[in-house]
């Protein structure tokens, strides 16, 4: 598996999702063309150092994350232009985040939504759902965190999506 590379490895999708409700928590997925995936699941409340996982999705997982990626209505969400030199910044007290690098040929779609004032898009939803199952199975299939791995941020750059509302 990926393990301790630094490098930015070929991708299906990159997903980021932050959830402000009792808890405080960012997790991050990275898909591979194989279909492997690398999950870093961090919890602001407690102090806990991130848990980094590594397994290979199911065959419903494999199945249903292509049926979203493939549907025309989410192929066709794009990404207002920033108005200004500095990215939009989502501060979500109440709610969730999801940002997602979805690898379309030589180039990337980037999706970035909050919930917190308006729903997700109806083509985008699927795709939290998927996020959230995938998170829920790592338990379900008593997956277990890797030992003495660094997190990466799953190579998506600078830490990026939900950034708790305190310093």
């Amino acid at each position: 598996m990926v393990g301790q590379d630094t490098a930015s490895p070929a991708f299906i999708a990159k997903f980021k999702y932050g959830k402000a409700e009792r808890d405080l928590s960012d997790t991050c997925i990275v898909v591979f063309p194989d279909f492997k995936f690398h999950v870093e699941v961090e919890e602001y409340l407690g102090g806990k150092r991130p848990k980094v996982y590594e397994d290979s999705l199911s065959e419903d997982g494999r199945k249903t994350l292509t049926a979203i990626l493939e549907d025309p209505s989410l192929r066709a969400l794009q990404m207002p232009k920033p108005e200004g030199p500095k990215p939009r910044v989502y501060v979500v007290q109440h709610g969730e985040v999801v940002l997602a690098d979805i690898a379309r040929g030589e180039t990337e779609q980037r999706l970035v939504y909050a919930n917190q004032e308006a729903p997700f898009p109806t083509s985008f939803v699927p795709l939290v759902h998927w996020i959230q199952a995938t998170i829920s199975e790592l338990k379900d299939r008593h997956i277990q965190p890797m030992k003495k791995t660094k997190p990466t941020n799953c190579w998506m750059g600078k830490k990026q999506g939900f950034q708790p509302p305190f310093p």
